[in-house]
């Protein structure tokens, strides 16, 4: 997050894969603001990827809860 606040260039593609562990994501990068700060680093026609341990289905809570947050930005 603090070279994202800092960038001042756009890109095409950012790719995040941010686990603590090999099954958690810190709480601060699943955050809207986190998301807006990826936005905002890509270029118009940019594509972000999230390696994110979540269903694809949204069968649960917390995959809707990510996948709802995502699509708010």
């Amino acid at each position: 997050r603090s070279y994202l606040a800092k960038v001042s260039e756009a890109y095409d593609i950012i790719v995040a894969d941010t686990y603590s562990n090999h099954i958690t994501i810190p709480a601060h990068l699943l955050t809207s603001a986190y998301f807006y700060e990826i936005y905002h680093a890509l270029k118009p026609e940019g594509i972000a990827i999230f390696n994110i341990i979540a269903k694809p289905t949204l069968s649960d809570a917390y995959s809707k809860r990510i996948d709802n947050t995502i699509r708010l930005v």
